[in-house]
């Protein structure tokens, strides 16, 4: 839910960006970072529409930066006190703890995702956070771990379909190129790549 609410990551950091306008003030590029900016610029957007948001983001940014922090590292502090807790629970034995099979890959994998959220608050660098909620919460919710097992069973059925997919995606885009040479079309299929990009979407979006 943090992730709906936070800037976001992409536009927090305004010397990367280099746009910030300096008489917004440096209390909004330091609680927001350019997001504020950027979310509430208006001008023509690609298909010709005058005075339209260029963001659109529906005022969901309710959090500052320095709040986002605040809330994540109470997040973390809960989490961390909630594993010791289940240690203490274990006798503080690590080979309870981390029992082998199942239980040992969990616990492991709650430990690494705890300390990666971790660093990456005190680095600054919160780029990859948002899905290191998701997992740490997928450690959690025994029913998503099911869900998941399951679709790792059907990866090799589905992988045979796909490879099939692709096999027809590239023979089509190889033909694009070849037939649409120095024509109008052409350029939907400038190379084999851009075709096969084309396709791909054609399929799965379009």
């Amino acid at each position: 839910m943090l992730t709906f609410f936070e800037p976001p990551t992409w536009c927090r950091d305004a010397s990367d960006l280099q746009i910030v306008a300096t008489s917004r003030g440096d209390d909004i590029i330091n609680e927001f970072g350019d997001c504020k900016i950027l979310f509430e610029a208006f001008g023509v957007t690609a298909d010709m529409e005058e005075n339209k948001a260029l963001y659109p983001n529906f005022d969901a940014m309710l959090l500052t930066i320095s709040q986002s922090r605040s809330i994540e590292i109470g997040c973390v502090g809960f989490i961390a006190m909630y594993m010791l807790l289940q240690f203490g629970d274990d006798g503080f034995f690590p080979s309870f703890f981390f029992y082998r099979g199942y239980k040992r890959w969990i616990r492991a994998s709650q430990c690494v995702i705890l300390i990666m959220l971790l660093l990456s608050i005190l680095i600054g660098n919160t780029t990859f956070n948002p899905f290191l909620r998701m997992a740490i919460l997928g450690t959690f919710l025994r029913g998503f771990q099911r869900e998941l097992l399951t679709l790792i069973k059907m990866i090799p059925d589905v992988l045979y379909v796909l490879s099939m997919l692709g096999i027809i995606v590239l023979f089509y885009a190889w033909f694009g190129v070849v037939m649409f040479v120095d024509s109008p079309q052409g350029r939907t299929f400038p190379n084999l790549l851009e075709g096969m990009w084309t396709l791909w979407i054609s399929v799965t979006t379009a």
